[in-house]
């Protein structure tokens, strides 16, 4: 699985086996930002882990709106004005599938405008197909919508398969205590 430049590496090993042991398990190791996660204000702010979130702020209605690969401006989104300013997430569909290379800047990236833009849309949720959103050391993006109380989901999969539809999300990521994310899965139910 590919991790962002820098994070620990995914490594599953057998702990126990059926011929050995009677039973089999394993240890899976890999960062809480590993896969498709979801990253609360702790991961840039001294705030609100993820266990600290109430559980109805990850189930809610989703605009999906289809964005560049590249710079994304508050033109790309005010099109989906309305539809966004009446859903709980708001999912940004690229189609992005290059490399995890945070330099790239022909992968979707929001400006600074854009950031606030979501921030005044009243979403709770901002989910991406892509493994970050940000140019730069400074995480910008990040930092505007943590600090309004709007959390992430990166690394979003399979946002094509719900076309125009608005979805009803839920997600579902790993219970983890004191943790400022976590890996998770993201269902999509069609309502």
């Amino acid at each position: 699985m590919p991790v962002y430049p820098g994070d620990p590496e995914v490594l599953l090993e057998s702990a126990s086996t059926l011929e050995r042991d009677g039973y089999a398990v394993w240890a899976v190791h890999c960062s809480d930002q590993t896969g498709t996660h979801i990253e609360t204000q702790a991961h840039f702010l001294e705030c609100k882990t993820l266990d600290q979130q109430p559980l109805e702020r990850l189930a809610g209605s989703a605009a999906v709106v289809d964005v560049p690969c590249g710079r994304i401006e508050p033109a790309d989104l005010a099109p989906a004005s309305e539809r966004v300013r009446s859903a709980d997430f708001l999912f940004l569909r690229s189609g992005w599938s290059g490399p995890l290379d945070p330099a790239a800047l022909n992968r979707p990236w929001l400006t600074a405008e854009a950031a606030q833009w979501i921030v005044d849309s009243g979403v709770r949720v901002l989910g991406i197909d892509c493994f970050d959103f940000d140019v730069g050391p400074e995480y910008l993006g990040h930092k505007t919508l943590l600090e309004a109380d709007v959390l992430i989901v990166e690394g979003l999969a399979n946002l094509q398969a719900l076309g125009e539809i608005e979805p009803l999300v839920l997600v579902a990521p790993l219970p983890l205590v004191g943790t400022p994310a976590a890996p998770c899965r993201v269902f999509a139910i069609r309502t």
